[in-house]
């Protein structure tokens, strides 16, 4: 089945189950996103990060989010 299919597929549901399918794939997306992230620390990928992280909190140079 082609996207555009499921595109059209979805346009006939009603608005309680559209509202469900949004949920599930959103669900979906945070759940692969955690995995990602999950993965990406296993594999040392961030570990640049937290150490950059870790040291601008021990001295102090870290700066409030705009």
């Amino acid at each position: 089945m082609t996207v555009e299919a499921l595109k059209a597929e979805i346009e006939k549901l009603p608005p309680g189950e559209r509202s469900a399918l949004v949920r599930w794939l959103s669900d979906r997306e945070e759940a692969e996103w955690d995995e990602q992230i999950r993965a990406d620390h296993r594999a040392g990928k961030l570990d640049e990060l937290i150490g950059r992280a870790r040291r601008e909190h021990s001295d102090g140079s870290i700066r409030e989010a705009p």
